[in-house]
Order: C-alpha cells, then sequence, then structure tokens
C-alpha cells in the first residue's frame, strides 16, 4: 500500500538532517523578497552568515521565492534550560504584500512535527532592523511574543 500523503506541516522534515529538538519554519509570498530567520541562543546566533552555532542550525536559507516556495527552517538540538529568541529581517528591502508566516514545531515522541504557534508577521521592508518575533523556552516550549527590534546598521 501507498503510505499516506504528507501534510503541508510535515513536508519540510525531510529536510532537516541533524537531531532537532525545536524548529522553526519561515515561509513567505512568491517573488524577490529576501526573508531572513535569525535565532539566539544566549551570545549563540544562527543567521544566512552563520549557519550553525552550539546546537542551533540554519537548515535552509533561499534569497528569493522566484523559482522556489521553500521555507527557511531554523532546528534546535539540546540546549536544555535556555530560550530561544525568533527575529526576522527584510534583506533587501523589497515591499512584501502578505504576511510572512512563522510557525513553530516540537518534535513529539514518535518523531512528528507537533505545531505549538503560528505567526503571519506584517514584515517592514526597512532593511536595517531584526523584527522581533517571538522567545521560546527550549524546556517548556513556553512560547512568548516579542516585539522589540534590533537595529542591524
Amino acid at each position: 500500500p501507498q503510505p499516506p500523503p504528507v501534510s503541508d506541516d510535515e513536508y519540510w522534515m525531510d529536510m532537516i538532517k541533524n537531531p532537532w529538538d525545536l524548529t522553526v519554519v519561515v515561509n513567505w509570498e512568491t517573488g524577490s523578497a529576501d526573508v531572513d530567520l535569525h535565532g539566539f541562543i544566549g551570545n549563540n546566533h544562527v543567521s544566512f552568515a552563520t549557519k550553525v552555532s552550539n546546537g542551533m542550525y540554519l537548515n535552509w536559507d533561499y534569497t528569493q521565492h522566484n523559482d522556489n516556495t521553500n521555507p527557511e527552517i531554523l532546528s534546535v538540538d539540546g540546549n536544555h534550560g535556555k530560550s530561544l529568541e525568533i527575529r526576522l529581517r527584510n534583506y533587501n528591502g523589497v515591499a512584501l504584500n502578505d504576511p510572512v508566516s512563522v510557525k513553530i514545531y516540537n518534535k513529539t515522541a514518535t518523531g512528528k512535527p507537533k505545531l505549538l504557534k503560528e505567526y503571519n508577521v506584517k514584515l517592514h521592508n526597512d532593511t536595517r532592523y531584526l523584527y522581533g518575533v517571538c522567545t521560546i523556552q527550549i524546556d517548556t516550549f513556553t512560547i512568548s511574543d516579542l516585539k522589540s527590534n534590533i537595529t542591524v546598521l
């Protein structure tokens, strides 16, 4: 028999090759906008420039959505007792008509992802800022909204 169809929330799992407990999946509209996903755990930072740092991985980084609609994926393995801060940047300043989708999952005991929270972020086209989305307590999966911006330029 054929395996059951993979839901939209699960097709990306095969893209993650490292062990993970928590993952953040970011997707946006078709077009030339380059949305960058940034993750911070303490002094560790992953983004397009540094894709691996102390159990935190930027698994996929896409610079546009003209010929693909693949999500950017950040995953975390371990880091117990710490919190993950999620931020977004409109890297090339191309205006977005639709909100950016941010979905946060943990891995269940069966290995399947469980959606913890979804954000639809209206991302400004000002390239100077990292927009704060949320903070996630890694042990409890408690998620708190983060609305502050960090100036990067």
